[in-house]
């Protein structure tokens, strides 16, 4: 099939065809003259013809017919309009032409009237217009076809015309877009759409009358239309794309229809005013549907419809209801099985809602900060996501079994929590999972446990006892020690607290944990052989004594303590987690250290952060200052760094006052003919 592309005027089109006539009467007259004369109709010639005997020379006019091209791609027929417009076969023809002086009319388009009377498509509007009619034998708006029209102000659109891709986008001053049902309507179309970004941008428009026949509303097809205030979905719409009415300020309400199946993602986000939304009960729920509409108060979910039974993984989407701070109840479709990463995260008005029992899953961060005081944990849930209920307003929290993991953070900051029971099963309770719960006073752990993580009871200083299972291996820098006394089972000789209150690991010779409340010198018991992980952290500890026997500093293990000295004997030759010790200087006034010999292999990051540290003495037998060594060191003045060092490795002295002075040394050396890297920069 083939398709015509008319001209702009009708003028044009009247000048070409008053010059046809012309060269066909010339063609015709010069046939005349070389022909046999034409006889009268009486004639006998003209009886023989009528009688179908035709002469040879009659016979000419058979075969120029005969060549004429097929009829195809003949014209079609033009007729004259009321208007001085003209018409192909019901189409109004392009014509630039104001029509009763309110509205200018096509102005390009394809158009195949003969092979394919379904498919019109509107192509290009004039710039300049204001109010545009598009003609009923129009099927389909084009990509682009009045984007950027700045002063258009109302159109008028055939009821079944598809509008495609960004057709109306960035329209500024168009307010109404208004369906008309008369005229040549073709046949509805399965992909009749509304296209991607139509009328996006479109902030002046406050009327919009959806099509007839329209199954899909395109991604960002609506998006910023800031004086849209109504909204009516019709029945049949099937579909609607990602962001397609986001950012819409001024809708209070939305009802999707029962025949929607499909909702993408942001579809309705941020509508400022919105305070009402019904949503199909077998409805996907995306990310960022419905996320910052701050006013959104209800949530009602409608029976019925077309659409098959909700799918086995349907979920509520990631952040689908973030930021809704005064949504109050939400009505959970039976069959969900998951609720996304922050879903309901700063709802603060929610209020409780019983959720369906096929939940197996609950994101991180889902209900963050959503002040809830009664939350019943469904029991297909098999883990409980970071910071999933941070902050909500729980007085007993009941972890249903089939729990195996509390993660990071999940029911910190909960300010009325007073119990909190954990069943058989779970194994994992992470870092600062009840951390700052300041009335939380009782806690039942499992035989189950095996791992308390850093932080876990903080600030939890109405938590007095707690009895610690003989499997979890990790549980010390979880409490806060002189708050909480910490018990064992009967007959369990592995664990000691030393006169200060400080925690041993008698097996293992570990010193696990000193109290916070300690002040002043401690003395590390002769025979320990390791410190653990954050030993010291948080203690008003100002110097230390660590005996030879000590062999290993875990992570940490002086991070956040009031120290002022210490001395590593070279005894020690391993610093956890690259020998970081966060915070070993934090609160240091005139910092002193005997290095040991065999340490600079494993003292990445060893005084990072040492806000207070002015001089540094390295050891003579230094062959390279590591990575991120001095790192955040702000007062770190004096360091004198020895001819056995080579290497300075990447940020060793970032924000760090000395580093330009040990750069300018490094080069010096290498000047000497010395090895001296410098990988800073």
């Amino acid at each position: 099939m083939h398709k015509h592309l008319f001209p702009v005027s009708s003028s044009a089109v009247r000048e070409l065809t008053a010059a046809c006539f012309v060269l066909t009467t010339l063609l015709v007259s010069c046939g005349k003259e070389s022909a046999a004369p034409n006889p009268d109709p009486g004639s006998a010639a003209s009886a023989s013809v009528e009688n179908g005997a035709a002469s040879p020379a009659e016979t000419l006019p058979v075969e120029a017919t005969e060549a004429k091209p097929e009829a195809t791609e003949a014209k079609p027929e033009a007729k004259e309009t009321k208007s001085g417009a003209e018409t192909w076969e019901g189409c109004v023809y392009p014509s630039e032409e104001r029509s009763d002086g309110d509205y200018l009319t096509l102005s390009y388009f394809y158009y195949d009237g003969k092979a394919d009377p379904e498919k019109t498509v509107f192509e290009h509007a004039p710039s300049s217009s204001v109010r545009f009619a598009v003609p009923d034998c129009v099927t389909e708006i084009a990509s682009g076809a009045f984007t950027d029209c700045a002063n258009l102000q109302s159109v008028t659109i055939p009821a079944h015309v598809v509008i495609g891709k960004d057709a109306f986008r960035n329209c500024a001053s168009l307010e109404s877009v208004t369906l008309t049902r008369n005229g040549i309507v073709a046949p509805p179309r399965e992909d009749a759409a509304i296209g991607e970004g139509a009328f996006a941008y479109c902030r002046a428009l406050k009327v919009f009358e959806f099509p007839d026949d329209v199954t899909e509303i395109g991604a960002e097809a609506f998006l910023c239309c800031d004086g849209l205030k109504e909204l009516a979905i019709p029945e049949g719409v099937t579909s609607i794309g990602r962001d397609a009415f986001k950012d819409c300020a001024e809708l209070e309400s939305v009802v999707i229809p029962n025949s929607v199946g499909l909702i993408s993602d942001g579809a309705f986000q941020r509508l400022r005013k919105l305070k009402t939304v019904t949503i199909p009960v077998h409805a996907s729920i995306s990310k960022r549907m419905f996320a910052e509409c701050s006013e959104l108060e209800s949530v009602t979910l409608t029976e019925g419809g077309t659409i098959a039974p909700m799918r086995g993984d349907a979920a509520i989407g990631d952040e689908a209801f973030s930021w809704c701070l005064n949504l109050k109840r939400f009505e959970y479709p039976e069959g969900i099985r998951s609720i996304g990463i922050k879903a309901f995260y700063g709802c603060g008005a929610m209020e409780p809602t019983a959720i369906p029992s096929t939940v197996a899953s609950i994101g991180d961060e889902a209900f963050y900060g959503c002040l809830l005081k009664e939350f019943a944990i469904p029991k297909g849930v098999t883990a409980i996501g970071e910071m999933t209920f941070r902050s909500c307003r729980f007085e007993k929290i009941i972890i249903p079994d089939g729990v195996t993991a509390i993660g990071e953070e999940a029911f910190s900051n909960c300010p009325d929590l007073t119990e909190v029971v954990i069943p058989e099963g779970v194994e994992v309770i992470g870092y600062s999972a009840f951390n700052n719960c300041p009335k939380l006073e009782r806690v039942s752990l499992p035989a189950s446990l095996k791992t308390i993580g850093c932080a876990a009871f903080y600030l939890c200083p109405e938590l007095k006892t707690v009895l610690i299972p003989s499997g979890v291996a990790s549980f010390a820098d979880a409490f806060d020690i002189s708050k909480t006394r910490l018990e064992f089972p009967a007959g369990n000789a592995r664990y000691r607290f030393t006169p200060e209150g400080a925690l041993i690991d008698r097996e293992n010779s570990v010193l696990l944990a000193v109290p916070w409340s300690f002040e002043g010198h401690f003395t590390i018991p002769d025979g320990i052989r390791a410190v653990a992980p954050r030993a010291f952290r948080y203690s008003g500890v100002s110097s230390v004594t660590i005996p030879e026997s000590v062999t290993s500093l875990g992570a940490g293990a002086f991070s956040y303590c009031g120290l002022e000295e210490i001395a590593i004997p070279p005894s020690v030759t391993e610093f956890q987690a690259g020998g970081n010790i966060p915070g070993i200087t934090q609160a240091a006034k005139n910092f002193r250290m005997a290095y040991p010999e065999h340490y600079e292999e494993h003292a990445m990051g060893l005084f990072a952060h040492a806000t207070r540290l002015k001089r540094v003495t390295l050891p003579d037998n230094m062959t390279e200052i590591p990575y991120a060594m001095f790192r955040d060191c702000e007062s770190l003045e004096e360091i004198a760094i020895p001819e056995s060092v080579k290497m300075v490795q990447p940020v060793a002295f970032e924000r760090c006052p000395s580093k330009e002075t040990v750069r300018r040394l490094m080069e010096a050396r290498r000047a000497r003919g010395l090895e001296a890297v410098w990988m800073e920069e």
